[in-house]
């Protein structure tokens, strides 16, 4: 019995050394939250192939009219962002608003949305549209038209998702692709957006968030500019 007792003693004081740091592969954060961003940001990403229509043939030659009465490649970018950013922001209030329904219902208790602040999400949250609207224009640009872009958006969205860790935590990835992910702008995204629904943003992961908007945009205003 005085073995016994010696070895559980032992056994209870090792757990400090779990208590002293915890490891986690979803980088500390709860299991429901890290998915119900990862899901939020699949949909908004791959609504993007919903927006060829404004790459087509037929808006090229109404954009050459515009473009007559002085209207320039920037112009019709913010435009064209514009109305992609409309609809992505829809769809983050369609999963805060959805979200919070959901965890107020005994079955969906799981979902803990009693910290988010909708003031703030739905501030930083426009900014998170702004940028994933910056980058379908980007990569619907590099296209030379809407079909070709199309398929550059899929493959892009698909590489991404891989290579961030948001289906399969980046815990569980080969090396290779761990150190991959840290470049991946989607990894920025969801850390970001995580912050904004259930954490504490900072002034740094802000700034680099405007940054990457900032890249997009002008990449995409420059290859719009190419075709003129």
């Amino acid at each position: 019995e005085y073995i016994a007792l010696k070895y559980a003693k032992t056994v209870l004081n090792r757990s400090a050394i779990y208590e002293a740091q915890v490891l986690s592969p979803l980088g500390g954060v709860d299991v429901v939250q890290y998915y119900f961003t990862a899901l939020m940001l699949l949909v908004m990403l791959f609504s993007g192939i919903l927006f060829g229509f404004l790459y087509r043939k037929e808006n090229k030659a109404v954009e050459q009219k515009l473009k007559i009465y002085g209207m320039n490649a920037l112009s019709l970018s913010v435009i064209k962002i514009g109305i992609m950013v409309f609809y992505l922001w829809m769809i983050e209030w369609l999963f805060m608003i959805g979200g919070k329904l959901l965890s107020e219902k005994k079955a969906f208790a799981v979902l803990d949305f009693s910290g988010m602040d909708f003031l703030k999400s739905g501030f930083f949250g426009g900014l998170l549209a702004l940028v994933i609207a910056s980058y379908f224009h980007m990569v619907y640009s590099v296209g030379k038209d809407y079909q070709q872009g199309t398929i550059f958006l899929l493959l892009s969205n698909v590489i991404l998702f891989l290579s961030s860790g948001l289906i399969v935590p980046k815990a569980y990835l080969p090396v290779g692709v761990q150190k991959l992910s840290v470049l991946s702008p989607l990894t920025l995204l969801s850390r970001f957006q995580l912050d904004y629904l259930f954490g504490q943003l900072s002034l740094w992961i802000v700034g680099v968030t405007i940054l990457l908007f900032m890249i997009f945009v002008a990449v995409g205003v420059f290859f719009s500019w190419k075709k003129v």
